[in-house]
């Protein structure tokens, strides 16, 4: 029996289980879910709604055992492929990061099974592979399951708290691990700074006690159903909000960092047949044509972090959507277009390029004159040019995009000859051609990360 208190009693495990669900939070104002639990979600506290059925996640609830020793304590995240959930490991005593791969993405040709069986990183920290993984048979299917060594926030989440050079060596390694990555002759294809973690000291061997009080209680919504639907075994008794991992602050090694989410990762000689989901804001010019994820694709997805820790706005600034299997989304004409509106002109190789027989674009894409209608360079280069000239003189920059750098830039200390460096390298890393160069370019460089709460504009 478990030897940790709450409350004053003994923890035993059907007391664990309702002590975390009397303090949770049941969480019903309207304003925070407008459309109500029986449609997709429309914040981004847990994960689709419509993912629980046949091949989809597993039901969690706060207490579930897996592999008859992992206790599920709250959710750490989701995406995807499927649910990492913060466990406790009742052989070991310690913490754990334990993921549950949704059943159609679970079998032993699993593209992270297959990954980390291939892939070796001895020399390389910045990489964590699992401990152990293990099946779990559900109403929705048989799950693969990874254990991983608990980390913290992502880069972002403390941005703000910790310091310049921390933040710098913190990058370094990112980009270092993702070279290191290219150069064994793998692909991450999903490298959004969500994935890249702080180590952090300390909390795996926390006391259950110690941990809640340094995390609180695990936040909830009922599951709730269309009226006049029952609810069915295939679905959780609540969704359980996204643990809110900056509580894990305290406990960051400066400067350490841990790239995880390897669902999407492959051979860049072997690339997978199946769609690979990827944010829309972070692809490259290249995916929106039927082209897989390889090297360059990462470098894009690598400048993106970069802007977003400086509050740049993504491309087409509507975060987090992923195209589906056809690469169709109602927004990726504004990404392309805002990619033209700050790069300039897409190849004229990608603006005639669409496979019918492919995950491509249909024909119906095409204006009467054969034109891809949704990409400002396919009516009118000329225009094109024009706006940029006018949006370049209307800032004072070179071009549309320094323009928009610069604005983002606003609130924070940085030189004039810091912001030059930082465009230049951005410059060289989103290429609308996509090559393998850059890294070179990147850890030759020291790289410039802003630290919010200095106040001034760029000293030009």
């Amino acid at each position: 029996m478990p030897s940790d208190e709450l409350g004053g009693s003994p923890l035993t495990e059907a007391k664990l289980r309702k002590a975390l669900f009397e303090l949770a939070e049941d969480v019903s104002d309207p304003d925070e879910h407008p459309f109500g639990l029986d449609t997709e979600p429309v914040s981004s506290l847990y994960e689709s709604i419509g993912e629980y059925r046949k091949g989809g996640h597993h039901p969690i609830d706060i207490g579930d055992i897996l592999n008859d020793r992992y206790q599920v304590f709250n959710k750490l995240g989701d995406g995807g492929y499927g649910i990492v959930w913060l466990c406790f490991d009742q052989k070991t005593d310690l913490w754990r990061a334990v993921k549950i791969l949704r059943a159609d993405q679970s079998n032993p040709e699993s593209q992270e099974l297959k990954f980390w069986n291939e892939f070796a990183a001895e020399d390389q920290p910045a990489f964590a592979p699992p401990i152990e993984y293990f099946w779990v048979d559900g109403p929705n299917g048989r799950h693969l399951c990874f254990v991983f060594v608990l980390s913290g926030p992502h880069l972002q989440q403390v941005q703000g708290t910790a310091d310049l050079e921390s933040m710098k060596k913190a990058f370094r390694r990112a980009t270092e691990a993702l070279s290191y990555l290219h150069n064994k002759g793998f692909c991450h294809s999903d490298f959004t700074i969500s994935n890249i973690l702080h180590k952090i000291h300390g909390l795996d061997t926390m006391s259950k006690g110690d941990m809640m009080e340094t995390i609180g209680p695990p936040k909830r919504d009922a599951f709730e159903v269309v009226s006049g639907c029952k609810p069915t075994r295939r679905q959780p008794k609540h969704l359980i909000w996204r643990l809110d991992c900056r509580a894990f602050r305290p406990f960051i090694v400066p400067g350490e960092v841990v790239v995880v989410d390897f669902g999407g990762a492959f051979r860049v000689s072997d690339p997978p047949e199946t769609f690979i989901g990827i944010p829309i804001n972070n692809m490259a010019p290249e995916l929106f044509f039927g082209m897989v994820p390889s090297p360059a694709s990462d470098m894009w997805a690598l400048a993106c972090n970069i802007m977003a820790l400086y509050g740049a706005p993504y491309f087409g600034k509507e975060e987090n959507d992923v195209l589906d299997q056809n690469f169709r989304c109602n927004t990726s004409g504004s990404v392309l277009d805002d990619m033209e509106r700050c790069l300039g002109a897409l190849p004229s190789k990608f603006r005639d390029a669409y496979d019918e027989s492919h995950q491509g674009f249909q024909p119906a894409a095409r204006d009467p004159g054969g034109r891809l209608m949704w990409c400002l360079g396919n009516r009118d280069p000329k225009a094109l040019r024009r706006w940029r000239r006018a949006e370049a003189r209307r800032t004072g920059c070179d071009d549309p995009f320094e323009g928009r750098l610069l604005e983002s830039l606003g609130r924070f200390n940085i030189s004039g000859s810091e912001f030059h460096n930082l465009l230049d390298l951005l410059r060289n890393m989103l290429k609308m051609d996509p090559d393998d160069s850059g890294f070179k370019c990147i850890l030759e460089r020291d790289i410039v990360i802003p630290s919010v709460g200095c106040i001034s504009q760029v000293n030009n």
